[in-house]
């Protein structure tokens, strides 16, 4: 709905308080997940996240392919203390509605590994 943020971060709850969860490698992220059901947060939100070592933050969000189809994905990030910025290290999200595990790439689609491999005959026949 147009009041329900589109992004949500994988929490230990519903509350938009409730603490983030540091997710391990290979911890699925999906529907199963929990997420909140608004905005907001608080200094307390981060006490799963050791300042200064690396973290995983799950997530789902709403695209804008007039499907609103719900992606699933993870951010592997690194928090600090005293509301100095983090830094993002990396993050993937699957965008066809399934599950995605920690730390996984998701696959190339079909039309992705086509592209590919026509590029590749067409740079193939322009050296011959």
């Amino acid at each position: 709905t147009a009041d329900t943020p589109s992004w949500q971060p994988v929490r230990e709850g519903t509350g938009n308080t409730d603490v983030l969860k540091n997710l391990g490698v290979g911890v699925a992220v999906g529907p199963s997940s929990t997420y909140s059901t608004g905005y907001g947060g608080s200094a307390d939100n981060f006490v799963n996240f050791t300042p200064g070592e690396k973290g995983y933050v799950g997530f789902s969000v709403v695209l804008a392919d007039g499907n609103d189809t719900v992606a699933y994905g993870w951010v592997e990030v690194t928090f600090q203390n005293n509301d100095i910025p983090g830094v993002i290290h990396s993050w993937a999200f699957e965008n066809t509605g399934e599950p995605l595990a920690v730390a996984a790439i998701p696959e190339p689609t079909q039309n992705v590994l086509l592209a590919l491999a026509l590029a590749a005959m067409a740079m193939r026949r322009r050296r011959s």
